[in-house]
């Protein structure tokens, strides 16, 4: 009570808590799903492959997107916010 509270994910949940009202704060997933695994090449024909560079790419275009809305979420934080992290993945 009395703290602004926003709750930031990595990604959308699969499955949605069932919950009686709806949290009375904003919530915000950086991707709309699960992020993609880096691509590691496998060998040196691989790293020509045009389609996987492309993805590449794009992935790391999405996430330059994701940890600028973080980046801007921070920035929005008055002084004495306080972040609290629970790592959920590895």
């Amino acid at each position: 009570q009395g703290h602004r509270v926003h709750i930031i994910g990595i990604h959308a949940a699969e499955r949605k808590m069932a919950l009686p009202e709806s949290p009375g704060h904003p919530v915000t997933a950086l991707y709309p799903a699960h992020p993609p695994t880096p691509w590691a090449p496998q060998g040196i024909r691989d790293r020509f492959r045009v389609p996987s560079r492309r993805r590449e790419a794009a992935r790391v275009a999405e996430k330059r997107q994701a940890v600028a809305r973080l980046s801007e979420l921070f920035a929005a934080a008055r002084p004495g916010g306080v972040v609290v992290v629970s790592q959920v993945w590895a």
